[in-house]
């Protein structure tokens, strides 16, 4: 069992123009280079890297893979505030779905898709965290299971979704019926998505230089122990990489291996909240 998602890693063209980019969202830099940028939310940080030939990567929603990360915000209005001179664009206006929360998905220039999400009954002067990054898949069950497995957290799995204008809006895509899970437990959400219409289907391993999101990078104590639960849940080795940190998910999602003293030699502290998740729905559940 992996203990924390450390970092979530993102390919882009322009370490300036990311930066500028993920600051508004709320990120907070620790440091950066031309070509590499840590920035950190109080439950999790995100790798920028700028590929050696960076290919933009038109992909949808629907695609199978990563498809985008959530960023959740007391007030949905001033985070639009912050984002209107940076290269990021909303589909929709926000759409509340009936749980109070206000929706938007962003697009930016390099194609990556980002969630807005309000969460109003959040303190006012809470900064943005990260709530979850969601991956479409060909095969709920048998991914929902190999990271329920991988992760020890609880899955949460929702009934058809269809007939929803609210969704059809935020995604800018009329129609849409898929089935979503939701697995528990670590300093992040990991939220799956199974699409019927359009349906999602297995696409081939993306090129390494692809700009968009490029993987997950787990914690864990032991990377002998790590290696065998992955091979254990149905993960496959990286054959590019001999130190055996980097792997692929079931359906050829990149996911790395970091170990407790590898975090500690990046010396980029430690999160200010990773359980914020779980203090912020304690709220909505008092409310």
């Amino acid at each position: 069992m992996l203990t924390q998602i450390h970092h979530i890693t993102i390919h882009v063209r322009s370490i300036a123009v990311a930066l500028r980019r993920y600051t508004a969202f709320g990120l907070v830099c620790l440091r950066h280079t031309s070509l590499e940028a840590w920035l950190s939310a109080p439950n999790c940080l995100i790798l920028l890297r700028v590929p050696e030939r960076p290919i933009r990567n038109d992909r949808t929603i629907f695609d199978s893979g990563f498809s985008h990360c959530c960023m959740q915000t007391p007030s949905i209005s001033h985070f639009f505030d912050k984002i209107a001179n940076t290269d990021v664009r909303p589909r929709s206006q926000p759409v509340d779905l009936g749980t109070g929360h206000r929706y938007a998905y962003l697009d930016d220039d390099d194609a990556i898709v980002t969630e807005c999400e309000g969460v109003p009954y959040a303190p006012p002067e809470q900064t943005a965290w990260l709530a979850h990054v969601a991956i479409a898949t060909a095969n709920l069950e048998r991914l929902g299971a190999f990271y329920g497995e991988l992760t020890g957290g609880s899955i949460r799995t929702s009934a058809l979704i269809a007939d929803n204008p609210g969704i059809d809006t935020i995604a800018q895509h009329s129609g849409i019926r898929a089935q979503a899970a939701w697995i528990r437990g670590l300093n992040l959400t990991i939220e799956l998505w199974q699409f019927h219409s359009p349906q999602t289907t297995r696409l081939p391993l993306q090129d390494r230089e692809m700009v968009g999101y490029a993987s997950m990078s787990f914690v864990c104590d032991d990377l002998q122990s790590a290696q065998d639960h992955l091979v254990q849940g149905g993960a496959t080795m990286d054959p590019l990489d001999p130190s055996g940190t980097r792997w692929f998910d079931p359906d050829g999602n990149g996911i790395e291996l970091i170990t407790t003293a590898t975090v500690a030699a990046l010396g980029l502290g430690t999160r200010s909240e990773p359980g914020i998740i779980a203090r912020i729905e304690s709220l909505w559940r008092a409310t």
